[in-house]
């Protein structure tokens, strides 16, 4: 499923991108083993220009759930940079749902963390902005909650049993 997503990894298939992100996700959710999928959503973000104003005007959101592949007349649309700033905002939050729980956490939201305000500082759209501030408070929530109950831990790291518990 990995390289169905470094396939083509241009902007008009990034609904198959997405589909096979949550896919990966889920997997990993459901078999407690660790799929870096991270690195597949953050370079959405540094591929699509997210200031650039929309070609056209559409009537109605791009449905993510029922394609594979875009239009070249959908890449053009305000709906398809707002569709994707969603389904983007979505994905984040349930990969970091499924390692919330986990002792490394803070550490595998660091690369996340500086990517986001990379983009928040390039990006002059205050809707998208709103939405990854919010993203990034709720991330460094939870990273600041494991980073304190892991001080408080009396185990080290060696010992697996206590780690996993």
């Amino acid at each position: 499923m990995i390289n169905i997503v470094r396939l083509v990894p241009t902007a008009r298939y990034y609904p198959l991108r997405l589909h096979c992100v949550r896919a990966l996700t889920l997997l990993s959710d459901c078999t407690g083993t660790f799929i870096p999928v991270m690195p597949f959503i953050l370079e959405v973000f540094q591929q699509v220009d997210f200031n650039k104003k929309p070609g056209r005007m559409s009537v109605r959101p791009i449905n993510y759930a029922v394609i594979l592949k875009l239009s070249t007349a959908n890449l053009q649309e305000k709906a398809f940079r707002d569709g994707l700033i969603e389904q983007l905002y979505d994905l984040i939050l349930e990969y970091f749902h499924t390692q919330a729980h986990t002792i490394g956490f803070p550490e595998l939201l660091l690369p996340v963390v500086i990517q986001l305000k990379a983009f928040l500082k390039e990006c002059k759209v205050a809707n998208y902005c709103k939405q990854i501030k919010q993203l990034l408070e709720k991330l460094q929530e939870n990273s600041s909650y494991i980073t304190s109950r892991r001080q408080k831990a009396a185990f080290g790291v060696a010992d697996k049993e206590a780690v996993v518990s």
